[in-house]
């Protein structure tokens, strides 16, 4: 049967596991498309037609930041350490697809570059308004 890692009580001596600190990174990731999502919400129902440019400009900068740490999820190597727990069978279902699912996710949005990102998003939202 597979282990799974529960919430462990942490001191400094404490080396943080891979999965915890995949879903540190995620949850950092969670804040800012939330606070995204506001900002595409806003746009939609209360944004004066004055505002338009900053708007788009703040959620091209949002955006990017968002692209930015997903390419962190990988830094130190994250994912080779969580494939090597996945081998051994170290993780539940539900952790395993998270981890999964996260890896495919890294790889998908590895292939776009920032100036992408950051120039489709601010289009984006300018068309929303022209």
């Amino acid at each position: 049967m597979p282990k799974t890692s529960q919430n462990k009580p942490k001191n400094k001596l404490t080396k943080t596991s891979p999965l915890e600190t995949l879903k540190s990174r995620l949850q950092e990731i969670s804040y800012f498309s939330s606070a995204l999502s506001v900002l595409l919400w806003d746009q939609e129902v209360h944004l004066p037609k004055k505002a338009v440019d900053y708007r788009a400009k703040t959620i091209s900068e949002l955006s990017s930041l968002i692209h930015k740490k997903y390419l962190a999820l990988n830094e130190g190597q994250l994912f080779a350490s969580l494939q090597r727990q996945l081998d051994e069978k170290k993780y539940s279902a539900d952790e395993s697809a998270l981890i999964l699912e996260s890896q495919r996710d890294y790889k998908k949005r590895i292939k776009l570059p920032e100036a992408h990102v950051r120039e489709v998003s601010e289009l984006s939202s300018k068309a929303h308004h022209h």
